[in-house]
C-alpha cells in the first residue's frame, strides 16, 4: 500500500515515523516547504508541492496533517480520487466544504478516520469499557479539563506563528485541544450546548481565542462542563465522571485511572503500562488507520463524530457572554468621513470560494452592494478603496467594474494603509475601516471608526465599534453604503433649516 502525508510538521513527522515503524515504507510527501522542523528524516522519501502532482502518485492512503484551514483542500480531491484518508483534528475550521468532501467520498467509496488520538489512551478505552458496562451506575455529571503552555509546545518555533496562533490556518483553543469535546461524547453519546463562552484573556501575544469554556447536556443524561486554555503553567489535563453508583477520574499528571464503586471497597487504581509514552497512542492510531486501509477495520471515530465536535465549537456564544456591546469601542463615527477601507473577502464576498480543477477561484457578490457604492459616489464626497490579503483577478475585476481603486497581496494591512494614508495626506481619524477578520483588527485602532459584517470572526466584532445587521456578501456593503447616505442627506437638511 502507499501513503501519501499532507503537511509535514511535528505532526506529520510523527505519523511518518510510525508508518515506517509498522513496515509501511512507500510513502510520498506533500509538502509546502514552510516547516520550521529540520529536513533530515524526509530525506529519501518523494516529495510534491502540488496535490494534483501528489496524487499521480496513486497512493491508496491519504494522512491530511496540514492546518486545519487547508484540510478539505487535500481531503476533497483525495477522496475523488478513491483515497482512504486519515484527517487530524478537527476535520476543519468550518463547515464550508464538508458537503463537497461528502459527495466525493460516495464517489469513491473510501474510508475516513478522525485524528483524536486519545480514543486510543488504554485509560480512555477502559474508561469506556466501564462506562458501557454500567460499572459506576447511571452517569450524572461529568468534568473536563485540558489546559497547556502554547509558548513551550514547539521550542524551536515562534509560538505566534503557529497555526494553533493564526485563525487564517484555523487556530484557537477550541480548534486545537478539542480531544475533550470528542472524547467525551465518545464515552457519553451526542452532546447539546448549554453554554458557550470563548474569548482571548491572557497576555499571550496572539489574535486567537485562548479559553474556552463549554456547558453541555449528554445523550446518556449526564451535564457537565468542558474547559481548554492556552495559558496554563503547568499544562493540566483530567476528566472526572460521576455516576449513580460511583466515579472514575483520570489525570495526566500521574497518568493512574482511578475507579470508585459504592459496591466495592474504596478506590481501585490502574497506572498507565509500564513504559507506556504518548507516542504510543499515535502508533495505535496508525496501526487502526492502516488495517482500515488493508480493510481489516472500520474506523473507530467517524467523520460524522468529527462533525459533532466541530458544530460545538463553531455555536455561537451564549448570550452576553461574548460579542456584545459591552465589548465594543463604540467610538462615535466620525463628523468628516474622507475614506471607506473595504477588506474584500467576507466583506464584498461570503467568504467562500468555488474553485475548478485548474484551481482557478471564482466568489459570488452582491448586486445591492454595487448599487450602494454607486448611490454613495454619487451622492457624497467619501472615497472608497479596497485593500486585500488575497492577489486574484477576480478582486482586480470587481474592484475595476465598482469603480474603486484596489491594493492587493496584502499580508501587513496596518502598515500598508499607515503608509497609503501619510502619502495621499489623509488624516485617519476620518477614516471607516469595514473589515471582518483577524487580520483586520489591527487597522480599527489605526483609523477613526471600525465596522464588521454579522458575521465576523469573534475577535473582530469584539474590537469594533459597529456590527452590521448584514452578513458579508450579503448586503453588508449596501447596509454601510445606505448608512452613510443617510447621515449625509440628514446633515443636509439639518444645514437647511432657519434658525
Amino acid at each position: 500500500m502507499k501513503f501519501l502525508i499532507a503537511g509535514l510538521g511535528s505532526i506529520g513527522h510523527r505519523h511518518l515515523r510510525n508508518l515506517l515503524k509498522l513496515n509501511e515504507r512507500d510513502i510520498v510527501l506533500f509538502r509546502t516547504f514552510k516547516s520550521t522542523l529540520p529536513d533530515e528524516e524526509l530525506s529519501g522519501f518523494p516529495a510534491e508541492t502540488n496535490i494534483i502532482a501528489a496524487l499521480e502518485h496513486r497512493p491508496d492512503a491519504v494522512i491530511i496533517s496540514n492546518p486545519t484551514a487547508h484540510h478539505m483542500d487535500v481531503a476533497i480531491p483525495a477522496a475523488e480520487a478513491g483515497c482512504h484518508l486519515l484527517i487530524e483534528k478537527p476535520i476543519s475550521h468550518n463547515f464550508e466544504k464538508l458537503d463537497y468532501l461528502k459527495a466525493a467520498l460516495q464517489k469513491g467509496f473510501s474510508q475516513v478516520l478522525i485524528g483524536y488520538n486519545f480514543r486510543f489512551h488504554p485509560h480512555f478505552q477502559k474508561t469506556k469499557i466501564l462506562l458501557d458496562e454500567g460499572k459506576i451506575g447511571r452517569p450524572l455529571s461529568v468534568r473536563a479539563h485540558y489546559g497547556d503552555y502554547l509558548p513551550q509546545w514547539h521550542p524551536w518555533e515562534d509560538y505566534r506563528q503557529g497555526y494553533s496562533a493564526r485563525a487564517e490556518l484555523g487556530g484557537g483553543v477550541s480548534w486545537t485541544l478539542c480531544h475533550p469535546l470528542d472524547y467525551l461524547m465518545w464515552f457519553l453519546g451526542e452532546a447539546k450546548t448549554l453554554w458557550k463562552v470563548t474569548d482571548k484573556i491572557s497576555d499571550l501575544d496572539i489574535l486567537v481565542e485562548d479559553i474556552g469554556e463549554y456547558g453541555l447536556r449528554f445523550e446518556k443524561g449526564a451535564i457537565g462542563s468542558v474547559q481548554m486554555n492556552y495559558y496554563q503553567q503547568p499544562p493540566t489535563h483530567y476528566f472526572e465522571i460521576v455516576g449513580t453508583e460511583g466515579t472514575i477520574k483520570w489525570n495526566q499528571d500521574d497518568n493512574i485511572l482511578r475507579i470508585y464503586r459504592s459496591s466495592g471497597n474504596g478506590w481501585e487504581t490502574i497506572p498507565a503500562p509500564i513504559g507506556f509514552e504518548r507516542n504510543d497512542m499515535f502508533l495505535s492510531e496508525m496501526k487502526h488507520f492502516v488495517d482500515v486501509v488493508y480493510g481489516k477495520a472500520k474506523p473507530s471515530c467517524s467523520l460524522l463524530d468529527g462533525e459533532r465536535v466541530l458544530d460545538l465549537i463553531l455555536k455561537h456564544n451564549s448570550a452576553n457572554a461574548f460579542d456584545v456591546s459591552s465589548y465594543c469601542q463604540n467610538r462615535p463615527l466620525p463628523k468628516v468621513i474622507s475614506l471607506i477601507v473595504f477588506d474584500f473577502d467576507g466583506v464584498m464576498t461570503d467568504n467562500c470560494a468555488l474553485v475548478d480543477e485548474q484551481g482557478h477561484e471564482q466568489v459570488i457578490v452582491n448586486r445591492s452592494d454595487g448599487l450602494g457604492i454607486s448611490l454613495l459616489k454619487r451622492q457624497t464626497n467619501i472615497n472608497m478603496m479596497v485593500l486585500s490579503t488575497e492577489t486574484n483577478a477576480t478582486v482586480s475585476a470587481r474592484c475595476k467594474k465598482l469603480g474603486i481603486p484596489v491594493i492587493q497581496g496584502v499580508e501587513d494591512k496596518v502598515n500598508i494603509l499607515n503608509n497609503w494614508l501619510a502619502t495621499h495626506q489623509m488624516d485617519p481619524s476620518q477614516v471607516i475601516y469595514v473589515g471582518n477578520d483577524v487580520n483586520d483588527i489591527s487597522c480599527f485602532s489605526l483609523v477613526g471608526y471600525a465596522i464588521v459584517p454579522a458575521d465576523a470572526h469573534h475577535l473582530a466584532r469584539q474590537k469594533a465599534d459597529m456590527i452590521l445587521k448584514s452578513e458579508g456578501g450579503r448586503g453588508a456593503v449596501r447596509e454601510v453604503c445606505d448608512l452613510l447616505i443617510n447621515l449625509n442627506t440628514h446633515d443636509r437638511n439639518e444645514g437647511s433649516k432657519d434658525v
